[in-house]
């Protein structure tokens, strides 16, 4: 059977407590986004062009459906992308066409089993469009990969058993190409400069047969040597950032068969160790961010078979302390990490495929982030500037251009704290 097609059931094991729309836990309080049949996939962005953050979301039970859910204030409508999709799976949500406005990718894993991405006319209407053949897609990651001023597309095709990139011409017409025909499904893709040799490398999560985490290191021509970083644990999800601060890129997992989160450290040549942060029931999916505003990266997970939302709260030495924000989290299939509420600290969406709605955890903490990483106290005392992913300052300007970096995602942070803007960087 395949792993992540569950039916669907009414699951809620192990519960700890009661956590209602409205009601708080430890720091967090949950809301309703909106409904969503079977939603298993989320991202967020600002669509509509009224400087807030809207939530897009992914309904895989045919005939299946993409939506986005447009915040007026903190009320939620959501509005339809399309209907007729064939089983959805992955969401991104990026300007690939380099318009100024956010563009929503989304990848099939049925008959039509193709990389679709909707085009935003600039106020939240969509034209479909299709990007190319990815037989039985599971996930979808945009990235300029090839480093020539526009952005390209890499996926994962869980039962096609491939890790392929899309290179874009400029003008949106994209060249399918093959990285790796695998032995195994590959549930994730995350393109990062893993090797600090400025070129994207590509890192995938690797399930069932020869199952663990793998690498593809670029040779900056986009010709890729498959590395094996663990053969020995089948996993769902990853996430890449410098977690313990040494200025090298370590990696977030997460094993639905293993039933555990780990995160892995690099030693800065690309050797990696494996240290488990917590158990987690069919954990599926995780995400990193300083959740807590202490400087250090937090992981958000979700728990598939309890249904639980699961905060990991680093204590600055890699030692994860479990906050559990939900335990009737129905089938909780995806977290997200972004500032919802533009208050200038990270919340946590997710998307919950047994209680088909889409919701979110808002950070009550006296945080100071709205991307990973990112240090302080709180909003106000958030310096202004250009910072990586992994949190480190790079310039005071934030308008200054951070292509003198390795290609990647960059945040901006305002002097006047309005909020942290993500860049996309090109070389």
């Amino acid at each position: 059977m395949k792993s992540r097609r569950r039916p669907r059931v009414r699951m809620a094991l192990g519960l700890l407590v009661m956590l209602g729309a409205g009601t708080a836990l430890a720091g967090w309080q949950k809301h309703p986004v909106g409904t969503l049949e079977a939603a298993w996939s989320v991202s967020a962005g600002d669509l509509d062009g009224d400087s807030d953050v809207d939530v897009v979301g992914t309904d895989w039970n045919p005939p299946g459906e993409v939506a986005w859910f447009q915040n007026n204030g903190g009320a939620f409508t959501k509005r339809t992308i399309d209907n007729s999709v064939s089983r959805p799976r992955g969401v991104f949500v990026a300007d690939l066409d380099r318009d100024s406005d956010l563009d929503v990718l989304t990848v099939t894993d049925d008959a039509e089993d193709q990389v679709v991405w909707y085009e935003n006319s600039g106020s939240g209407t969509f034209t479909e469009h299709a990007l190319g053949h990815l037989n039985d897609g599971e996930d979808v990651f945009v990235i300029d990969l090839d480093r020539d001023s526009d952005m390209d597309v890499v996926g994962a095709a869980l039962w096609g058993y491939e890790v392929a990139w899309f290179e874009n011409n400029g003008s949106q017409s994209f060249t399918r190409r093959s990285i790796e025909a695998t032995s195994a499904p590959v549930y994730a893709v995350w393109p990062v400069d893993l090797d600090r040799d400025e070129d994207i490398d590509i890192v995938s999560g690797i399930g069932l047969n020869g199952a663990g985490v793998w690498w593809y290191e670029n040779d900056g021509s986009q010709s890729f040597t498959k590395r094996v970083i663990d053969a020995g644990t089948p996993l769902n999800d990853v996430w890449a950032g410098d977690i313990d601060g040494d200025s090298d890129i370590d990696l977030f997992a997460a094993a639905i068969y293993g039933n555990l989160f780990s995160w892995y450290e690099n030693d800065g040549n690309q050797n990696f160790t494996r240290h488990t942060i917590g158990a987690g029931d069919y954990a599926i999916s995780i995400y990193g961010a300083d959740l807590d505003g202490d400087g250090d990266i937090d992981a958000a997970g979700a728990e598939l078979a309890s249904g639980r939302v699961v905060v990991f709260e680093n204590d600055g030495s890699q030692n994860f302390t479990p906050v559990v924000l939900d335990s009737l989290a129905d089938m909780a299939a995806e977290v997200f990490v972004v500032d919802l509420d533009r208050d200038g600290d990270p919340d946590v969406v997710a998307a919950l495929a047994g209680a088909d709605a889409v919701v979110w955890y808002e950070n009550l903490r006296p945080s100071s982030v709205a991307e990973p990483g990112q240090p302080g106290p709180g909003p106000a005392m958030v310096p202004a500037g250009l910072y990586d992913a992994s949190g480190r300052r790079l310039a005071q300007d934030p308008g200054r251009t951070p292509t003198a970096h390795a290609a990647g995602v960059y945040f901006r942070r305002s002097a006047d704290r309005a909020g942290t803007v993500k860049v996309l960087v090109t070389r």
